[in-house]
């Protein structure tokens, strides 16, 4: 069944990676996406990890259970990440852009 998901992952816009949207048919490509999907995905797992080991998990949960896990690894990597990029961006947007940068 995992298998089956993680196909359904990668292929789906509603449900990950949204492979589909490419329409590619050749090989080459497919396995290009393929990898890149596996190697976001071991990204996401890997925050997801470093997220719980330090105790983040429990601003991204919605109840107050502690004695097991609430959200999937991928989930919280996935939740730390736009989290972040969000933050990021806010303070992005204090600075101005150069006149320079514009032309």
């Amino acid at each position: 069944m995992q298998i089956e998901e993680a196909f359904r992952d990668a292929k789906s816009s509603r449900f990950g990676w949204a492979m589909e949207a490419a329409c590619t048919a050749r090989p080459g490509r497919v396995e290009v996406m393929v990898l890149l999907a596996a190697l976001a995905s071991l990204l996401i797992l890997m925050v997801g990890i470093s997220a719980e080991g330090a105790g983040l998990h429990r601003k991204y949960q919605a109840n107050t259970i502690s004695t097991r896990r609430v959200l999937a690894l991928t989930t919280l990597g996935r939740l730390v990440l736009l989290h972040e990029l969000a933050a990021a961006m806010e303070s992005w947007a204090e600075f101005p852009v150069p006149p320079a940068l514009l032309r």
